[in-house]
Order: structure tokens, then C-alpha cells, then sequence
């Protein structure tokens, strides 16, 4: 079970208002943090906004980001329609091929709107 220990909410002061490591730092509602263990259907996971944008937090971990004004468009536009795509069930690289056929043909790009 966890405690909270103090009027601030956290524990391991050294008498001095200093609060290290080794005590815990939770604030007052720390029932909130873990209502998915009581509460069925309640789910550990953050919101849907939170997840759709968490594929673009780890590519611009891994790839270190862009350097350049072209790139970051390039990634906002393709990360929009990687998100949208997934959010419909629609396949990423037929729409991205749908796209370049266009351009390519000088037709305007396909929607990514639903039908």
C-alpha cells in the first residue's frame, strides 16, 4: 500500500526541509495515480492524444530530430498522415502512394479526410 507521509507529501526530510531520494515525493490525491487497480475499466494508459503523439516523441528521439525548416515540414506532414491513417485502419504506404502518383500525373493529392 502505498503512504504519504507529511503535510507536503513527501517523506526522508533531514530535518533541515531538505527531502532527498530516498523517501518518496507523492502529491495529496495519490488514490488518483492508482484508480485503474481499484476501478474496472479503468485503464493504465495516458489519453488518445497522449498516444497518438508518442510514435512522433520516439522518432524524434532516435533520428535526433532536423535540422532544417524542409525537414521539420516534411516530418509534421508525414507524421499527419501516419496518425490519420492509423486513426482510420487506412494503409500509410498506399496512401503515401496514392500521393506521389498524384504529383507525379499533376493531379491534386488524394484527401485524407474520410469518405
Amino acid at each position: 500500500m502505498l503512504t504519504v507521509h507529511g503535510s507536503s507529501g513527501c517523506s526522508g526530510s533531514d530535518g533541515n526541509g531538505h527531502h532527498g531520494l530516498a523517501g518518496s515525493c507523492v502529491p495529496r490525491p495519490c488514490e488518483a495515480y492508482f484508480r485503474f487497480v481499484t476501478t474496472p475499466g479503468a485503464e493504465p494508459t495516458n489519453n488518445l492524444a497522449e498516444q497518438a503523439l508518442r510514435f512522433v516523441v520516439i522518432d524524434r528521439r532516435m533520428t535526433q530530430g532536423t535540422r532544417g525548416e524542409a525537414g521539420r515540414q516534411w516530418c509534421e506532414r508525414f507524421w499527419t498522415v501516419r496518425a490519420t491513417c492509423a486513426q482510420q485502419g487506412r494503409s500509410v504506404f498506399d496512401s503515401l502512394h496514392a500521393a506521389v502518383t498524384a504529383h507525379f500525373a499533376g493531379q491534386p493529392a488524394p484527401s485524407l479526410l474520410p469518405a
